[in-house]
């Protein structure tokens, strides 16, 4: 069929914004190979604006569909159907993380964060993010053996739901939901 391979349409498809000529560097693999792999050039590239469009909460996956994907703190879109390293808002809740606790929760001024199935010295970052994907704080902690929980300030942020995730290098401990009243 003339156009289904590009042929026939000269210009047309690469000269629409948006669309690219790269490989999109797809998993391949796996359950979803259709999802975006960590070098891929789709992640954080969709529209930056997105005010004036009709765009669901959720990808395919029923994960943020707009999350900071490269880690530059800034939650863009991503090109395709599923949205890189995003948090799933089906599965987000206080028993998620099996040994890491919020409280209290909802919290006012700090929330902290308690853990007993790390490793005492780990660095932990800790990046809370708006419902909607945005960064609005990021913390790095050095937990120390004779104490295995420690506070985040929250007085700052607006009354609202938001999601503390949790980083130890490349793995990712989790997330978890809170509220700040």
């Amino acid at each position: 069929m003339e156009g289904l391979d590009g042929s026939g349409v000269e210009g047309l498809l690469s000269n629409l914004e948006g669309n690219i000529d790269n490989d999109p560097i797809f998993e391949i693999s796996g359950e979803f190979p259709y999802a975006l792999s960590e070098s891929s050039p789709c992640i954080d590239t969709g529209k930056e604006d997105l005010s004036n469009m009709e765009i669901p909460s959720t990808d395919l996956l029923n994960h943020f569909r707009v999350w900071d994907g490269n880690g530059d703190q800034n939650a863009i879109i991503d090109m395709g159907a599923y949205e890189y390293g995003s948090s799933g808002m089906g599965i987000i809740n206080n028993n998620f993380i099996s040994g890491i606790s919020l409280s209290p929760n909802p919290a006012k001024n700090y929330i902290g964060i308690s853990h007993n199935t790390l490793f005492p010295s780990q660095t932990i970052t800790i990046t809370v993010y708006s419902m909607d994907g945005s960064i609005v704080k990021s913390v790095i902690k050095h937990p120390e053996y004779s104490n295995s929980s420690f506070l985040i300030e929250v007085s700052s942020l607006s009354s609202g739901a938001y999601i503390i995730h949790c980083q130890s290098g490349k793995a990712i401990l989790g997330n978890k939901k809170f509220i700040k009243y």
